[in-house]
């Protein structure tokens, strides 16, 4: 295909002497206005230029202007606006562009809703947890997600994750600030973190691993990987 642009011109009005207040002498003269558009592949973009070509109706041949003739045309031209069509290719710009801007923000808001709504869930879902944690019962099941860290150097400035593991916990007894868990499944095994089968954690503590992976102690480390790091996040809680 080929990628064409340039200008062309088109006529856009016919006026005859009365009509632009012109003399008898002008009986004979056909004035015509043309309007020059920009084009790209002959779709107009954008209005040029108008201009006038005066015909005698009887030769049908271009005819001279006088001075006193151009200036009272200009006239009429300036009161002349461009044709619609003449930005034909501007409109479908537009349109296109306001097309694309309405699909990226309504994408955008969609994307909003939905991330309003499942934190609104994630909030109430919080919120029915920290009730459980405030008020335990005898039970009720902690799951919670273990993940291992091994500090990516001597110096510790990183960590490397590790093994994830979901764990399950009973309450042993509870007290008004503080809650015993037992380990339920102990089936877990590692040479770097050794679980405790039977902890105490203060209800803030719990409260906030809800929120995010917290540095618990809920292991024993083994002196060959003392280093060795786990954070603790706890998931759900289940009444039965």
């Amino acid at each position: 295909m080929i990628f064409t642009l340039g200008t062309y011109s088109l006529k856009i009005k016919t006026f005859t002497n009365k009509e632009i207040n012109l003399g008898a002498e002008y009986h004979d003269s056909q004035f015509n206005l043309y309007q020059k558009v920009f084009y790209i592949l002959f779709i107009p973009i954008f209005p040029v230029e108008k201009f006038w070509v005066v015909k005698n109706t009887i030769t049908g041949k271009e005819q001279l202007t006088t001075a006193d003739l151009r200036t009272k045309l200009n006239l009429v031209e300036l009161k002349r606006k461009s044709p619609l069509w003449t930005y034909t290719g501007l409109i479908i710009l537009s349109i296109s562009f306001l097309f694309l801007i309405g699909f990226m923000l309504s994408d955008y808001v969609e994307s909003g809703i939905d991330s309003f709504k499942k934190s609104n869930i994630e909030s109430a879902n919080n919120s029915k947890t920290i009730d459980l944690i405030e008020d335990p019962r005898p039970n009720d099941v902690y799951h919670i997600i273990m993940v291992e860290l091994t500090p990516t150097n001597k110096n510790k400035k990183g960590y490397d994750r590790g093994t994830t593991k979901y764990l399950e916990y009973s309450i042993i007894k509870f007290k008004e600030d503080s809650i015993e868990l037992k380990l339920i499944d102990n089936k877990y095994s590692s040479n770097k973190v050794k679980l405790k089968d039977s902890l105490k954690l203060g209800k803030e503590n719990l409260i906030n691993a809800l929120e995010g992976f917290q540095r618990l102690k809920m292991y024993s480390k083994i002196d060959e990987y003392k280093d060795t790091e786990a954070v603790f996040k706890l998931d759900e809680i289940e009444r039965k």
